[in-house]
Order: structure tokens, then C-alpha cells, then sequence
């Protein structure tokens, strides 16, 4: 089998500390940690863009400004309408960047939240044995 660049590579060991009789299920990737959620495996998976995918969001983004740009360059009306009309647009521009940036960093918030609560969650599931009779009974 080769290898890949960016493939992933699945590794059926159990974690350390965690007895090999209670390991099922927990696999590493590569070295990331995978938890378990609610009976599932979950592996945290980066997403990834294409280049292609990447181009074109630079071209869109480079073309529709250049035409809203060239349009304003051409409209009948005088320069201090276009300067309005310009500022207006770099204005919308760099608004949509802070927006896209707030919105990445609210989502990697709820991310690392998220995967403290698996964590919470797995190191339960490790220290749990179902076998254990309670103090008392």
C-alpha cells in the first residue's frame, strides 16, 4: 500500500492508560485523539479546500470588485458622487472581511468547546467499569 500526501492512516491501538479489555472502538489517526460520542467515533477531521475551489473564490472576489469599481468609473455623474459611491464600496468590502473573520472565530470557539466536552466525555467512559459493584450492595 502507498502512501498518500494527506491521506489518512487508521492505527488500531488502544490509548495509553486505558485497559486493552475496555479499548474497542478507540482508534488514533495519525496521532489525533478520537473520543467516543454517545456510542459513536468521532475523529476530528480538518476541512480541507481545494486549490481550484480557492482560485476561484480570488477571482470572484477579484472580478466583482473591479466591476462594481468599473461601473462606478463610468457612471454620468460627478466626481464627488463616484468618491461617495467608491468609499461606499470599500467600505461594504472591508465589513465583509471583518464579518468572515468574526464568524471563523466564533466557530473555532464552539469548536474547542466541543471537543473539551468529548474529552470530559471520553476520560468518563475510560474511568467507567460497568462491572464495578456499587459501595454497599
Amino acid at each position: 500500500m502507498h502512501d498518500h500526501p494527506g491521506a489518512l492512516r487508521v492505527f488500531a491501538q488502544p490509548r495509553p492508560g486505558v485497559d486493552p479489555r475496555r479499548a474497542w472502538g478507540l482508534l488514533r489517526v495519525d496521532g489525533c485523539e478520537p473520543s467516543m460520542h454517545r456510542g459513536r467515533m468521532s475523529i476530528p477531521v480538518a476541512p480541507k479546500q481545494t486549490p481550484a475551489f480557492f482560485l476561484q473564490a480570488v477571482l470572484s472576489f477579484v472580478v466583482s470588485t473591479i466591476a462594481v469599481l468599473g461601473g462606478i468609473v463610468y457612471l454620468p455623474v460627478d466626481s464627488w458622487t463616484r468618491a461617495f459611491l467608491t468609499i461606499g464600496v470599500l467600505y461594504a468590502i472591508t465589513s465583509s472581511f471583518t464579518l468572515a473573520k468574526c464568524v471563523r472565530d466564533q466557530h473555532d470557539a464552539q469548536s474547542v468547546i466541543h471537543r473539551v466536552d468529548e474529552a470530559r466525555l471520553d476520560k468518563f467512559m475510560a474511568d467507567h467499569d460497568p462491572f464495578r459493584v456499587a459501595p454497599g450492595l
